[in-house]
């Protein structure tokens, strides 16, 4: 689905609608399935952090749920995809961050 240019909104949303679920038996969610699309684990990558805080990473150090180039081709599209939202995206991210106290002049009912 990510290949053909869905995001994680529409994936978790078709998720939903198939009955597909998290372990735990909740419901996807865009956030998750983010997550999921930019985790190299899913690509055969071992991946964790040392003693020193270093990040230590194993190419195919394990059996890939996803191919290697099917993962970098999604992101690929998952960066196209932040620098088309560019500062709409910011803006949106950040318009209900606000609340009507922070703006002046501003009459509540």
């Amino acid at each position: 689905m990510a290949l053909a240019g869905d995001g994680g909104k529409n994936i978790a949303k078709a998720f939903c609608r198939d009955g597909i679920r998290t372990r735990s038996g909740r419901p996807f969610s865009a956030t998750v399935i983010n997550y999921m699309l930019k985790n190299e684990v899913y690509a055969g990558t071992l991946a964790w952090t040392g003693t020193n805080r270093e990040l230590i990473r194993i190419p195919n150090g394990h059996a890939a749920l996803v191919s290697r180039d099917d993962f970098e081709k999604v992101q690929q599209l998952l960066q196209i995809d932040a620098q088309a939202l560019g500062i709409r995206g910011l803006l949106q991210a950040n318009i209900f961050s606000v609340r009507c106290s922070d703006v002046p002049n501003v009459m509540h009912l």
